[in-house]
């Protein structure tokens, strides 16, 4: 029971016990008065030394927490130094001790070797990808610390603190899996296979290829790594959804339009030649399928398949046409939170096979602040890529060489 209460006071002391070791520590407390004694010392040692921090001008230091192996070893070290004292208050020098080291987490005293590394240069890849759609995320990063976003792109030097409650998917090039807080490490520890095993989380899932190096090679390598498949003529409409296949019986219908311009559309069931065509004039991108009027009560059929002729108002000549499929099982609902809407974009291009266009419905539909996003942009790439798209593509790399 002894060390059972040196490891809980340290923790709570690091501010890095969870909420059981709380209430177990409590109990203990509880039920030996001269152990309250104790850590009430300990305890107010620790607000001393935490106002004291900022003299010692270490308050732009980010924590660490210490590894359980670091721990023992220092509840060792301390327990040696109070039996060397052959005096009767010397017996808790082993818990100062062990305090103290604690404490150096919370002021901010130097524990580990690994100083704050300089700012990542533009272009730099990530060396991982957090999206968070519940919960708190910090990060510190060359000393400083800030509340990251629904998505935050990492670097080794980075330390992460995911709050109590919080989750995140977690992306690294080794796979993909799920973190819950409270979590604080750094990011080169980041491990998603050991994370896994340690919490018996959920299975880390592969990255297909092309995605793992569209998300983590330097920008610079991009554009010849094979992500651009084709190339199409310049005289063309793209048209980024629907796209390929699409499990949506009422799409969202993304194009490039130029600004001032509308468009016409006309929408053929290739399967049933004689179902009327879905047609809408003077229309600007975004149009959501079932917010057309005209169309109303018409959705399309499972496992279909769709002529979409695309033209420029009262310009016959500059007509595309597209096709697409539907499949044949139902779609899945979609994400009431933008970071789960990144997601649903992740998964989509993941598949197999993979769903383009409604990966892209949902890229382009983001709030700006997540669509400007690494890790949002470097989807896109991948997108672009599959439908050769090569102007879009160009523009995104340039994007993500700006800094951010």
């Amino acid at each position: 029971m002894e060390h059972e209460f040196e490891i809980l006071v340290a923790a709570v002391l690091a501010n890095e016990a969870s909420p059981s070791d709380q209430a177990r520590l409590q109990d203990l407390l509880r039920q030996d008065p001269a152990r309250r004694q104790e850590f009430d010392a300990l305890a107010a040692t620790a607000r001393l030394l935490g106002r004291a921090g900022p003299l010692l001008g270490v308050g732009d230091t980010p924590p660490a927490p210490i590894a359980e192996p670091r721990m023992r070893a220092l509840l060792d070290a301390a327990r040696a130094a109070g039996s060397a004292a052959e005096r009767p208050s010397s017996r808790p020098l082993w818990l100062v001790a062990a305090c103290l080291a604690a404490l150096a987490v919370v002021t901010g005293l130097v524990l580990s070797l690994r100083g704050p590394g300089p700012p990542p240069a533009p272009g730099t890849p990530p060396f991982a990808y957090l999206l968070t759609p519940r919960g708190q995320l910090e990060i510190w990063r060359s000393g400083k610390v800030f509340p990251a976003g629904a998505v935050a792109s990492l670097q080794p030097e980075d330390q992460v603190r995911l709050l109590e409650g919080a989750q995140a998917t977690l992306i690294l090039s080794n796979g993909v899996t799920t973190i819950t807080g409270p979590l604080r490490l750094e990011a080169r520890d980041l491990a998603a296979r050991d994370l896994a095993a340690a919490s018996n989380g959920p299975a880390v899932l592969p990255l297909d290829r092309l995605i793992r190096e569209a998300l983590f090679q330097p920008v610079g390598e991009l554009p010849g790594s094979g992500l651009l498949v084709t190339l199409r003529g310049t005289h063309f409409i793209p048209l980024y959804s629907p796209a390929g296949v699409t499990a949506s019986l009422t799409p969202a219908f993304f194009w490039k339009a130029e600004t001032g311009k509308t468009y016409e559309l006309v929408l053929t069931d290739e399967f049933n030649p004689n179902t009327p065509a879905w047609r809408l004039d003077a229309a600007v991108p975004p149009v959501q399928f079932d917010q057309v009027p005209a169309w109303a009560g018409r959705a399309l059929a499972r496992d279909g398949l769709y002529r979409l002729r695309l033209a420029e108002t009262g310009r016959p000549l500059t007509a595309c046409e597209f096709t697409f499929r539907t499949t044949s099982a139902a779609g899945e609902p979609r994400s009431s939170s933008p970071a789960g809407r990144l997601s649903d974009a992740f998964r989509l291009l993941s598949a197999s096979p993979g769903r383009v266009g409604d990966a892209l419905a949902e890229l382009l539909s983001l709030p700006p602040e997540l669509e400007r996003s690494e890790l949002s942009l470097r989807l896109k790439l991948v997108a672009f890529g599959r439908l050769g798209y090569g102007a879009d593509f160009d523009a995104v790399s340039t994007q993500l060489l700006e800094p951010r």
